[in-house]
């Protein structure tokens, strides 16, 4: 099979496995808003917030360096392996160790015994993340799509059946740890069996990957706070009533999300990657794929703009009505989030993660002064300044960063935004051919 081939059939299988899952992520916070309080959700926000910083720091940007280089040794993969582990364990204790500090910042006592259950999962995750970047490597979508959509499955039952038992919170705790292990197993059992594992450490095996690896970690510990902080700052001057509020409407958008970015990370990054020293073949692929997630995204988050009431109704019940000038003023900041997706799959193909890095600590820091003004209009505000600072950075993101990767111009770079349902139409026209 092709590559081009594996790369329809990537999308076909990807895009099958994360409807899946985010219809299955609607399906569980539908049931769980009519049984838990939204305070829970507020506690989920901040647990959530405080381990995807860790997690970031865990894989210590190698995901993208091993989607970057093309060959890897059993030495270099084991070494990888072990420095994950090791890493995992050593983030693993630092959280714990921290966990007083935030409950004290957020005045939140079951922060104690929330944070060091979930981190947990950290340590589990280690042991089958880097098969999981190595199957998709090798294009391997319909494994990885059969895999997650039978543990969202098994996670969605036990998420339901323990909030009607009344564990509250700890409902969606341990069933993220349920899905966790069920895939993290597999993937280390694959990894054991297939890709003969040996116990094998040394530094310098894994230097070359560190060295594109490190920027990545900054880039994305960066703009991890930049989509994050209005959580951290709506939970510590509001409460986790109103962060609880505030973050099931950020969900919501994020679903669209949740079904978009996997498509293209997974299958648009290998398949760029292999194509890394062909500029003009690189530059017109990414531009392709920047104008289909464009016509894919533009009339869903106009959809939720536009009936955000019926639809909070529908998943959430009618005491959530609060929220909808959430959705809203979000559905702005989450299209921008969308399309700028695929340059994430041109930073792994090109391996130049420094440019990434630079461009999130200038944005990150405005952003954060954005939202310190907003959020003095209110929760609302600082939607609004998260929000207008995605619009404003469109530009100079072409500048800075787009140009210098792939030399596209300004009148190309904006036509590929414009939706264009002819191109979509052809690729999955193609697809059956």
């Amino acid at each position: 099979m092709s590559v081009k081939q594996k790369g329809i059939s990537g999308v076909k299988w990807t895009s099958f496995s994360t409807i899946v899952l985010a219809v299955v992520a609607i399906v569980k916070v539908s049931i769980l808003t009519r049984i838990l309080n939204i305070g829970d959700f507020g506690l989920i926000a901040l647990v959530t917030f405080i381990l995807g910083v860790i997690s970031i720091f865990i894989d210590l940007g190698l995901p993208s360096a091993i989607l970057h280089k093309q060959e890897i040794s059993k030495n270099e993969y084991s070494s990888l392996f072990f420095l994950n582990i090791f890493f995992s364990g050593l983030m693993f204790l630092v959280l714990v160790v921290l966990t007083p500090v935030f409950s004290t910042f957020y005045d939140e006592v079951e922060l104690l015994n929330l944070v060091p259950i979930t981190a947990i999962g950290l340590i589990i995750n280690a042991l089958g993340s880097q098969q999981r970047i190595v199957e998709q490597k090798e294009l391997n979508f319909r494994l990885l799509a059969i895999v997650e959509i039978c543990s969202s499955v098994i996670s969605l039952g036990v998420a339901t059946i323990m909030a009607l038992d009344g564990y509250g919170v700890y409902a969606l705790v341990y069933s993220n740890l349920i899905f966790i292990t069920i895939t993290s197993l597999f993937y280390f059992s694959r990894g054991l069996f297939f890709k003969r594992l040996i116990f094998h450490f040394r530094l310098s095996d894994v230097k070359s990957f560190l060295k594109i690896g490190v920027f990545n970690i900054g880039g994305q510990v960066i703009n991890y706070f930049t989509k994050e902080m209005d959580v951290l700052i709506i939970g510590k001057f509001f409460g986790k009533d109103i962060l609880g509020g505030y973050s099931l409407a950020k969900q919501l958008l994020s679903r669209p999300l949740a079904v978009i970015r996997p498509v293209v990370m997974k299958v648009a990054s290998p398949i760029l990657a292999k194509i890394q020293n062909n500029k003009d073949e690189l530059a017109s692929n990414y531009l392709t794929i920047v104008n289909i997630v464009s016509a894919i995204s533009f009339p869903v988050f106009i959809g939720f703009a536009l009936f955000a009431d019926f639809i909070v109704f529908i998943l959430y019940g009618d005491n959530y009505g609060e929220i909808v000038p959430f959705v809203r003023i979000l559905s702005i900041y989450t299209f921008f989030v969308s399309v700028r997706i695929p340059l994430g799959t041109l930073i792994i193909a090109t391996g130049k993660t420094h440019l990434e890095f630079y461009w999130f600590l200038v944005t990150s820091i405005l952003t954060f002064g954005a939202i310190i003004f907003g959020v003095s209009y209110g929760p609302a505000g600082a939607a609004w300044a998260l929000s207008l600072s995605m619009v404003l950075f469109y530009i100079p993101m072409w500048r800075y960063i787009i140009q210098k990767l792939i030399s596209v111009s300004l009148v190309k770079y904006v036509k590929a935004h414009i939706p264009n349902y002819l191109t979509l139409y052809n690729l999955m026209t193609s697809s059956k051919k």
